[in-house]
């Protein structure tokens, strides 16, 4: 939680806005999913284990809606404030969000949505390595 308020006033800073929203995301998300799993904790009688639930495909389906939404939203709002590479940017916000929101809900299938912030995050950095060692 330190680092990302520290984070937050230098992203600020800086005025990287994706990086803002993301990390004022996370950071209000920590403790809400502190409580909600101390919440599943504190009344559950037996064993204290959580058990992760499964998506149907209703469930998928409304999270991927979720996903693709938020990423357009996220692009277009990226996009009106002057941001280089809106929707590349706004897609990692995409699948951050999701991936919490299923992993405060316990759900199994928020690795995917963790894996493809990874695979996002990676083609990013290799295109900005990519630009930088062309530019030099």
């Amino acid at each position: 939680m330190i680092n990302s308020i520290i984070y937050l006033g230098l992203a600020l800073q800086k005025g990287f806005y994706g990086e803002v929203l993301t990390t004022l995301y996370f950071t209000i998300m920590q403790p809400i999913g502190l409580l909600v799993w101390i919440y599943q904790a504190q009344f559950k009688k037996e064993k204290q284990e959580f058990v992760a639930r499964k998506l149907d495909g209703k469930g998928w389906t409304k999270y991927l809606s979720i996903s693709v939404l938020w990423w357009l939203a996220f692009g277009f709002i990226y996009q009106s404030i002057g941001a280089n590479r809106p929707y590349r940017d706004s897609i990692t916000d995409a699948t951050n969000g999701v991936g919490q929101i299923l992993m405060t809900a316990v759900y199994r299938e928020q690795w995917i949505f963790w894996a493809a912030t990874n695979v996002f995050l990676s083609i990013s950095g290799g295109e900005k390595a990519c630009k930088f060692k062309g530019n030099t």
